[in-house]
């Protein structure tokens, strides 16, 4: 029988929605073209009563027949049916809905039933017939052999649950054993190698190569090679006189490669631990035969070099999913989010997929949901997982373990285990301190830890129980970290680790890269460290390694270890470090625009400084305090002096890192108030002393600052420069947070210069990052500056979507500067959608806000904002608000903003028809746009020029004008081109 293509070698298929379909059709021939008429227990009754499987009618009249079986084995007595007694109603039921065909309704009416009680009846009747047909299949695979096989057939009958996520492998095997007569197929102890080579033995491509018959023998890590050869012997109908005669293992091999002569089998060596175990079945393999051999041993294939090999690798989540969907469909469907975090636990390990799969669908109880829940918490548990088994499918599988009736995922890594040489047996265990896969570790921490030579650790890999990362690192999968741990004594693993890793930070404190590898493996050095009370080594690594995880954005993970690290530094009464730790804990929340918990943390380690003398850490707290302080707008006085204190300290400390950095704190400060000049001073100062320190970090923070302050000041090409420069030190510094500021930068800056979808993909690099990082103060600004540029390009319904994104999670964080300019970017876009009411509402909520906070620019760009609105909807008083705007612009230098407001001040006289004070503006405007090389200005502003131009009936200049703007603005791919080109088109008829 072969029918691999439709995949229904699993029984999670038969349903009882499938059974009621075959029901239903009962009549022969629709029921022979059936699913269910492939099954196994089918093609068995047809070969019984020498029928041909391939005709539909055998297939019908098999099928039936087995049903009908079914059906009679529901009478509850041998007597006549009543149809009055309850205990005869499942049979009735059968009988008449199926076998007779009746209606539902008339059956219950036959029966007195009513139809409330009748359906879940049915349904049980249903679903009795079809645990009956599982059974009975799952009887005829373990005796049934291939249809097309014409001799012995000695291998393990076929899993219920089939193959899931291995159709590379199935196919590359099914390639190997084509073109080679020896095959290994290699993988650790429970990755599915017999259930590959098992389903391979039925598949009709394999079977089309080796019609003889399949012999198999399953080794195991001490064999009986005489005894599975005398097995072979008997299967191919040698006497037993003449298998005791060949009284060794050469004679007996020879026996069997004569009895097998010229037919084509397939020899199968299962479990092979030693390639002097294969020898016999090599000696006896016939010129036709193929040999398919499994091991969980990485070097026997190379040393077998006749033998091509296969390695086969873990199941993908979404196989995993799919495999323990099939064996517990229940659980999926009650808890799908707590199956599949167990099943990211399990990592792709076949064997401990089926063994929980196996636990789920034995004990799920339908009418008690809550139990379920509660066993799939239990299963999440090393312990409980280790312990599951199940039954055994065949004696075939897994040979070296002791005869029994079930297997577990412990007993089968146990034979790996068993043997080892000692020193590899302390080597596993002292090994599973470190976490297991994805995570890695070095050789180096390896041989640290367990305090054994190299050797010992390569056993382990070389026995399938650590696999390479490569570059010299190893990884223990899941299952076998979970055996390991609960064999490992003593806490001199776990204590080593905290020392080696101890030891590593602090040398590779600023090699991100070298640290990248190990973060995972750090965490654990950190928890073993609170967990034995290692006080020292808590403190010392936990500051270390904070630097590393700010860079990173992971300051999140880290907060429960600086709160460790806290109580030991309370401990041994360390003030300095508490001052350090408290220092951190601040910077923690300020990362995550927590200002609240931020300035408590900064306030309190001031104090702590100041306890402890310490001037270095006391300098560092001011800075940062200062620079929050300076962000949020809100006390301007109190962050100058916290900034002032903080760089008269840096002096007297004479040094050069925290001087710079206290310059460029101090030179936002200024930025964040609009004072371009003052800020560009205390960069330039600062960047000399950071050039000086040799700090790379400090002088990517100053170039990406000396870029901002470009960028205000609309010196695009310059502000790139450094935003660039500092872009590429942030990079090979790791730092995710600067990455994500300086994209967001870059993104802003490429929209100024028209370059839109670059604009769009150093947004979009910088929001993942940012989101990586959980900075979500970054994400609602960068998520406003998707908006304007989609915005910018056309796409406003797409813009509309971002901008909404970035004002509510700007209302969420409280951060107000933020939502006004996303009020800002909504009133122009609403502006655009010709939506004017909303617009004119999102700019004076915006501009309410602004004046409160005293924000010059903002407030400069929302009366702009305001103005364009009101111009929109033909409500032309705005000259005070385009005239406050252009005195706030001259104050603030913000020439792009003067720039935008004499334009729109044209825009206004023109409507008026002052010609003359129009064309003043215009010009004015284009000349401050050319100073400042704004192509979006100056051909808006030559776009009010031509319009000038014609209406004072000048048309030859008008339209001269009006077509430079469109080449500009087609040029940059700005929206308004549709526009002018439009009124071109218009006035002039091209």
């Amino acid at each position: 029988m072969s029918n691999d293509s439709d995949g229904l070698d699993s029984f999670a298929w038969i349903t009882p929605t499938v059974v009621e379909g075959a029901l239903s059709k009962w009549g022969r021939r629709a029921l022979g073209n059936d699913h269910l008429a492939w099954l196994l227990i089918v093609a068995a009754r047809c070969h019984d009563r020498g029928l041909p499987f391939q005709n539909v009618t055998a297939r019908a009249e098999a099928l039936q027949t087995i049903l009908e079986e079914i059906i009679r084995e529901l009478r509850p007595y041998d007597e006549e049916p009543d149809s009055h007694n309850p205990a005869w109603h499942s049979y009735l039921i059968a009988q008449k809905r199926w076998v007779h065909s009746e209606q539902a309704k008339v059956v219950y009416k036959d029966l007195d039933i009513p139809p409330s009680t009748y359906f879940p009846k049915q349904k049980a009747v249903l679903e009795a017939i079809t645990d009956a047909l599982v059974k009975r299949e799952e009887r005829h695979q373990s005796t049934l052999r291939p249809l097309e096989c014409k001799g012995p057939f000695m291998a393990p009958f076929r899993m219920r649950y089939g193959l899931v996520g291995r159709d590379d492998q199935q196919e590359a095997l099914h390639n190997l054993v084509r073109n080679t007569h020896r095959v290994f197929v290699f993988g650790p102890p429970g990755i599915g190698k017999t259930t590959l080579v098992s389903e391979a033995t039925y598949h009709h491509e394999i079977l089309s190569l080796t019609p003889d018959g399949v012999l198999w023998a399953g080794l195991g890590n001490k064999p009986n090679l005489m005894t599975v050869l005398m097995a072979w012997g008997r299967e191919l109908g040698i006497s037993n006189e003449d298998l005791v005669q060949a009284s060794d293992l050469d004679l007996r091999s020879i026996l069997i490669r004569d009895r097998i002569g010229p037919r084509a089998m397939l020899l199968v060596v299962d479990d092979v631990w030693d390639i002097h175990h294969l020898n016999p079945f090599l000696k006896a393999q016939g010129e036709q035969c193929r040999i398919l051999a499994t091991t969980r041993l990485r070097l026997l294939p190379e040393e077998a070099e006749s033998f091509s090999s296969i390695s086969l690798p873990y199941l993908s989540s979404n196989d995993s999913i799919t495999l323990l969907s099939t064996l517990a469909p229940q659980a999926m469907k009650r808890y799908p989010h707590e199956v599949k975090e167990l099943v990211r636990e399990l990592d792709g390990l076949p064997l401990s997929i089926i063994l929980v799969g196996h636990m789920l669908s034995e004990k799920h109880p339908v009418n008690e949901p809550r139990r379920l829940g509660v066993l799939l918490k239990q299963l999440r548990s090393a312990k409980e997982k280790m312990r599951l088994k199940i039954p055994r499918s065949s004696p075939q599988s897994y040979p070296g373990l002791p005869l029994g009736p079930v297997i577990s995922l412990n007993a089968v890594i146990s034979l790996s285990d068993a043997a080892l040489p000692d020193d590899s047996q302390v080597a596993l265990r002292l090994l599973s301190v470190f976490p297991a896969k994805p995570n890695s570790f070095s050789k180096a921490a390896g041989m640290y830890v367990t305090a054994l030579p190299f050797k010992a650790i390569v056993t382990l890999y070389e026995y399938g129980l650590l696999e390479s990362s490569g570059s010299g690192r190893y990884s223990m999968h899941q299952s076998i970290n979970d055996y390991s741990a609960e064999y490992m004594e003593g806490t001199a693993g776990k204590k080593r680790l905290v020392s080696y890793f101890c030891e590593f930070i602090r040398t590779q404190s600023h090699e991100f890269r070298h640290i990248d590898p190990e973060h995972a493996n750090v965490l654990a050095a950190l928890f073993y460290a609170a967990e034995f009370a290692m006080n020292s080594d808590l403190i010392d690594l936990a500051i270390d390694y904070f630097g590393y995880l700010e860079a990173r954005g992971l300051t999140l993970e880290g907060k429960p270890h600086l709160h460790a690290a806290m109580l030991s530094a309370h401990v041994v009464k360390d003030q300095g470090s508490i001052a350090k730790l408290e220092f951190f804990l601040g910077r923690s929340a300020h990362q995550t625009s927590n200002y609240r918990e931020a300035e408590e943390w900064y306030e309190k380690s001031i104090k702590s400084a100041h306890l402890a003398n310490r001037k270095d850490i006391l300098c560092d707290i001011l800075c940062q305090y200062g620079l929050m302080k300076a962000y949020s707008g809100r006390n301007s006085t109190l962050a100058a002096n916290l900034l002032n204190e903080a760089l008269n300290l840096a002096k007297s400390l004479k040094d050069s890192k925290r001087i710079a950095f206290a310059l460029q704190i101090t030179g936002t400060m200024y930025f964040q108030i609009d004072n371009y000049e003052l800020a560009f001073k205390y960069y330039k100062e600062g960047i000399g002393f950071a050039y000086e320190s040799e700090d790379n970090e400090i002088i990517s923070g100053i170039l990406q600052s000396l870029g901002a302050v470009a960028f205000r000041l609309c010196n695009y090409q310059e502000s790139e420069i450094y935003s660039l420069k500092s872009l590429n030190l942030a990079r090979e510094l790791g730092n995710i947070q600067r990455q994500s500021s300086l994209l967001l930068n870059l993104g802003a800056i490429t929209t100024n210069q028209g370059k839109y979808q670059k604009s769009l993909n150093y947004a979009l690099e910088g929001l993942e990052l940012s989101r990586k990082s959980g900075n979500r103060q970054r994400q609602s600004l960068i998520m406003m500056n998707i908006g304007a540029t989609h915005q910018e390009i056309g796409n406003l319904d797409e813009a509309y979507i971002w901008l909404k994104k970035s004002e509510n999670l700007a209302r969420d964080i409280q951060n107000n500067e933020r939502l006004c300019h996303t009020l800002l970017n909504l009133s122009y876009l609403s502006n655009t959608m010709k939506n004017y009411i909303d617009a004119i509402n999102y700019a004076k909520n915006g501009l309410e806000l602004a004046k409160e906070k005293n924000w010059y620019s903002l407030t400069c760009e929302l009366l702009i904002a305001l103005s364009a609105a009101m111009i929109s909807a033909k409500d032309y008083n705005v000259v005070t608000h385009l005239d406050m705007a252009i005195d706030l612009a001259k104050q603030s230098k913000r020439k792009d903003l003067w720039s935008n407001a004499l334009i729109y001040k044209g825009e206004i006289d023109f409507l008026n028809m002052e010609y003359q004070k129009a064309r003043n503006s215009f010009m004015d405007a284009i000349d401050i746009a050319d100073e400042i090389e704004s192509l979006v200005n100056k051909a808006v502003g030559l776009f009010g020029m031509a319009k000038v131009l014609m209406a004072e009936d000048d048309l030859s200049q008008a339209k001269s004008i009006a077509s430079i703007a469109k080449e500009l603005l087609e040029k940059i791919g700005h929206l308004r081109a549709t526009e002018v080109s439009d009124w071109i088109h218009h006035n002039f008829g091209f």
